[in-house]
């Protein structure tokens, strides 16, 4: 029987044709795909633009706040691009909003029903856990962004090795069809390619923003956020074109609904 993990080794090597994967580095295994691009970057310099590293099996995928990624082989995707547009782009950090509606459109082209959990998680309609997103950068001239996505394809044949902390999801539980996770990765990059194609646009990230609005699973809950020493509870709202944050403390408030920049606030939980 052909190993599902194994089939992702077809699409190494160049690719001049793509946006996002015009080289693809592919491992059998590897501790973290983010530290293999990295290394990459560092050492290709502008040639990196577009590169993406995958793996079979990742043993060592990281989260935000320094959580980790379960990767089962031959049941998900853990992959990394190397991106580093000219010009620059003016608001790195909504290449994290942008891959997350990559992913999101990727599954719900094939019949997934999902949406985005700010900031970089992508969720079933129950609020687990599908896919995530950790975007970091690279001090590089010209400036370089390390896009870092996993996403469960496939529910696990076999329990995590730790217990997860919040539920978690798959593609194929959310309604797509149980294909392996080499079919979706040429979906998925071609996604990545359209999303990053937009956010470059003049009004890439207010547009980004209405996107993220439409499939927004935080919308109206009650949602615990950290800006610094600060800690408010209130009604999720949405982003403004500008990526702030926004969110009802109380209906004994008479003015405008809190703004808090987007980069600079942590989500610590939702009802």
């Amino acid at each position: 029987m052909t190993d599902p993990g194994a089939e992702l080794a077809r699409f190494a090597g160049e690719h001049p044709d793509r946006t996002v994967g015009r080289r693809v580095v592919v491992s059998r295994s590897t501790v973290s795909t983010h530290d293999d691009a990295r290394r990459l970057a560092r050492s290709r310099g502008a040639d990196a633009h577009g590169l993406v590293v995958t793996t079979r099996e990742q043993t060592g995928g990281r989260g935000t706040r320094g959580r980790t990624w379960w990767s089962p082989p031959g049941r998900s995707l853990a992959l990394s691009v190397v991106w580093a547009p000219r010009p620059p782009l003016e608001r790195p950090a909504a290449l994290t909003l942008a891959a997350a509606l990559a992913v999101l459109r990727t599954g719900t082209s094939r019949g997934a029903s999902l949406a985005i959990r700010w900031p970089n998680d992508v969720v079933t309609a129950d609020g687990r856990k599908v896919a995530g997103v950790l975007a970091e950068s690279v001090a590089a001239e010209p400036p370089m962004h390390l896009v870092g996505i996993g996403v469960n394809v496939l529910d696990p044949d076999a329990p995590p090795p730790t217990p997860i902390e919040r539920p978690f999801g798959s593609l194929a539980g959310a309604g797509a069809d149980a294909a392996p996770p080499a079919d979706w990765f040429p979906v998925l990059l071609d996604a990545l390619g359209v999303a990053f194609h937009e956010l470059a646009a003049p009004d890439g990230v207010a547009r980004l923003a209405r996107s993220f609005d439409e499939c927004s699973w935080l919308s109206g809950r009650t949602v615990r956020l950290r800006r610094g020493e600060s800690v408010a509870t209130g009604r999720f709202v949405g982003l403004t074109p500008t990526l702030e944050v926004t969110f009802d403390e109380g209906a004994e408030r008479t003015d405008r609904p809190t703004r808090w920049p987007g980069e600079q606030v942590d989500l610590v939980d939702w009802e």
